[in-house]
């Protein structure tokens, strides 16, 4: 088989027209956010739910938080995590705090959601919570779990 061949060319021609894209099958952690955004969308006081919501738009960074809930009250961002969360977890969500201020968005709360989290990951939530973002204001990151939020995790992600 050469590239240049005409053969070749036709057939992957053939091959790109007739067979359909590998269907990409959704992950637990993906599955988790939409229960979880579909709990969150029939919650009072909800004007928006979005899941991949681009945050740092004022950059065209294209950070995408995992799930994004607008209420009357303000805006609420989720980190999730299938299993146990991580301190780099924190950041990740203080990241996208932080993009969400840029953007002139009111963040009122930063959620990161997780099977379980350990001591370590608490006592930066402790410390992270006594910093202040861009605008002065104090950060208000929280913890939940699954079972907290009312979501049943599947049997392969304990």
């Amino acid at each position: 088989m050469r590239e240049d061949d005409e053969k070749v060319a036709a057939l992957f021609s053939w091959i790109r027209a007739n067979i359909p894209e590998p269907f990409k099958e959704e992950g637990r952690e993906q599955m988790l956010v939409r229960l979880l955004a579909e709990k969150k969308s029939a919650e009072p006081g909800v004007l928006r739910v979005s899941t991949e919501k681009n945050l740092y738009q004022c950059l065209n960074l294209q950070i995408k938080s995992d799930l994004f809930v607008s209420t009357t009250e303000g805006v609420t961002l989720f980190e999730a995590k299938a299993g146990g969360s991580k301190a780099e977890d924190l950041y990740q969500l203080r990241m996208y705090h932080d993009g969400c201020v840029a953007d002139d968005m009111e963040v009122r709360e930063a959620v990161l959601i997780a099977q379980r989290h350990p001591d370590t990951v608490r006592a930066l939530l402790a410390e992270l919570n006594r910093q202040k973002d861009k605008k002065g204001r104090l950060y208000h990151f929280a913890l939940t779990t699954w079972d907290e939020e009312g979501i049943a995790l599947p049997p392969d992600a304990a």
